[in-house]
């Protein structure tokens, strides 16, 4: 069973404090979850995390060029210890997700995409989950792969800690019957381009407004740690 936990990250490498747009996107998550506890990591809660129970853990962390490659590993660690609902800040919830958990211990969502890619902006699972202890174990192999290009931000962050490692590490994962990858429809509905849409109009476009019809929640893709 998925713990009534939500969790989210807000790390600002110069203090600055959560963006407004973003604590507007957050407040959803709490008002369609009003049974959930919710929990906002800083930088001294992750640290006490990464020194009590992961200490193993620090050398890695710290190898890393990017901040937004730590926060990657600390979604995991956080669900692999607690357990839970984690969510990224750029992400608006309509209603609550409970109805989309069943017998799975890992659940995994797909970004609206005609490559049916695995997202790490939603994740949710069970405490000390084997496939996210599988994910944890990978993250030095992907760190230390050909080929990686530390200059190229975008794709250096999605091959070592985000979306592509996560998306290879599922499917060399061979237990898959233990994990539920939810469809885009239901928690991301809209691309990138279209997210960007809605933002340049001020308003939400009749075909967009259709692929909402049945999702619980929309990610908006602001990647705000490319910049």
């Amino acid at each position: 069973m998925i713990n009534k936990i939500i969790h989210q990250i807000w790390i600002s490498e110069d203090n600055q404090p959560l963006p407004r747009y973003c604590e507007e996107l957050s407040r959803t998550w709490r008002e369609n979850h009003p049974d959930y506890k919710y929990i906002l990591w800083d930088k001294e809660s992750t640290q006490h995390l990464i020194e009590k129970k992961y200490p193993n853990m620090a050398e890695l962390i710290s190898r890393y060029r990017y901040s937004i490659q730590k926060v990657d590993v600390l979604k995991y660690l956080i669900l692999h210890e607690i357990g839970g609902v984690y969510v990224d800040m750029d992400y608006e919830c309509i209603k609550s997700i409970s109805d989309l958990f069943s017998n799975h211990d890992c659940y995994l969502s797909e970004e609206s995409s005609e490559y049916k890619v695995i997202g790490n902006a939603l994740i949710a699972s069970v405490e000390k989950s084997s496939f996210l202890s599988f994910v944890i174990s990978s993250l030095k192999k992907h760190l230390d792969g050909p080929n990686i290009d530390v200059h190229d931000k975008l794709n250096y962050v999605l091959s070592t800690t985000g979306p592509g490692m996560l998306g290879i590490a599922y499917q060399n994962y061979e237990k898959k019957n233990d994990i539920c990858v939810i469809p885009s429809k239901f928690l991301s509905p809209i691309t990138a381009l279209e997210s960007r849409e809605i933002f340049k109009l001020g308003m939400v476009p009749t075909f967009i407004e259709e692929k909402l019809s049945e999702s619980y929640a929309v990610h908006y893709f602001f990647s705000m740690w490319i910049n």
